[in-house]
């Protein structure tokens, strides 16, 4: 399976929260609008109809997969799963006891709230063992170097993937992991 792990806010439109802090109103009173970049990554992902989607944020957790989805138009079929359910539904990690043994557990909702992005996606890959993946966010701390320049696309809380070069950054990890 090809996985494009997908953050909602600050990739298919800016931040509300960091562009009401940086310029004192909504982005929507300066013209953008949610899900604006949305046919960006329609036309991305368009010579990779394999890839499937997995919602790496907190949107689909705070308004439900199914809302998510009815604003994702023909990409909505892609969607197999969130980030935040298979990871606390189904993820196992093995942890060492004082007894110098190993157990195998789950992660916990309170778990996944303390990981990054870097280590909730990491637990996901090795979990679910896609064939390929890229991962688009505006989180960047956590990621290994290779990791990063290898599959990740990192983009700016204000101009999500509004930017030529976000795009192009796009492009190239999907051509290089889906190609």
């Amino acid at each position: 399976m090809k996985l494009l792990y997908l953050d909602v806010s600050h990739v298919l439109h800016p931040s509300v929260s960091t562009y009401q802090l940086v310029h004192g109103r909504s982005p929507w009173a300066d013209g953008h609008s949610e899900y604006e970049n949305l046919p960006v990554l329609e036309m991305l992902l368009d010579p990779y109809s394999d890839v499937r989607i997995i919602l790496s944020d907190w949107t689909p957790v705070v308004h439900g997969i199914d809302s998510v989805k009815e604003h994702l138009g023909r990409l909505a079929a892609r969607v197999v799963g969130t980030l935040f359910d298979d990871v606390i539904t189904e993820v196992r990690r093995t942890i060492p006891l004082r007894s110098g043994d190993e157990r195998e557990v789950g992660y916990s909702v309170e778990d996944f709230r303390r990981m990054s992005k870097a280590q909730a996606v990491s637990a996901h890959v090795a979990w679910s063992k896609p064939h390929a993946w890229v991962a688009i966010t505006s989180e960047d701390c956590d990621w290994a170097p290779e990791v990063r320049e290898g599959h990740v696309v990192i983009t700016d809380m204000l101009d999500a993937l509004g930017t030529v070069a976000a795009q192009l950054a796009l492009a190239t990890r999907l051509e290089v992991n889906y190609g």
